[in-house]
């Protein structure tokens, strides 16, 4: 990885800053992001990448058709495919409701 970014001098600095200098990682599923928010006041609105398989949003902010949970276990086996060599990042949207 190192290697690739040698004629990216900004973006080795970074890779070397997260690699070494900030190493603390943590592993949450979705399920426990979405009980996050229901005990914050948070609607769920949609991960990305999608939690719902086959689906490819146009807009991260359009909240997700639905959140079946045995969906949401499959997409994320699936992602950690596709996002396992990058540490395995998504991202969730919400709402504050209050």
């Amino acid at each position: 990885m190192l290697r690739e970014r040698d004629d990216e001098p900004a973006r080795r600095e970074a890779w070397l800053r997260d690699q070494y200098q900030h190493p603390e990682e943590h592993r949450h599923t979705l399920g426990e992001v979405q009980n996050w928010f229901n005990e914050n006041g948070i609607e769920y609105v949609r991960a990305y990448p999608s939690a719902l398989i086959g689906e490819t949003p146009d807009d991260l902010l359009t909240a997700a058709g639905d959140t079946w949970s045995p969906e949401a276990w499959l997409a994320q086996l699936g992602w950690m495919r596709s996002l396992g060599h990058e540490g395995g990042l998504f991202v969730t949207v919400g709402r504050r409701t209050t």
